[in-house]
């Protein structure tokens, strides 16, 4: 029993997984150009009067395009190098 025991932790401690981040400094970038876009686009929103043209057709616009467009770039961006 004992020789099973010191084997299954050989074999533990021998397959351990060195997990890192799979996103780099590009997708942070990405990610806090959409989250810039998202308070302009909302900024806009705000602006008086609500029903003017920023507020009805260019800011839901801009949301879209960070919503949409930007956040899943910067989550599916991969990076050029091969990680090692």
């Amino acid at each position: 029993m004992s020789k099973t025991k010191k084997l299954q932790k050989q074999r533990f401690q021998k397959e351990k997984v060195h997990w890192s981040i799979p996103l780099s400094r590009k997708n942070f970038i990405i990610f806090a150009a959409g989250l810039f876009l998202l308070m302009v686009g909302f900024y806009i929103m705000t602006i008086p009067p609500w029903d003017s043209a920023y507020a009805l057709v260019i800011s839901p616009l801009i949301l879209i395009l960070a919503y949409f467009v930007i956040f899943p770039i910067g989550i599916l961006k991969r990076n050029s190098k091969k990680n090692k």
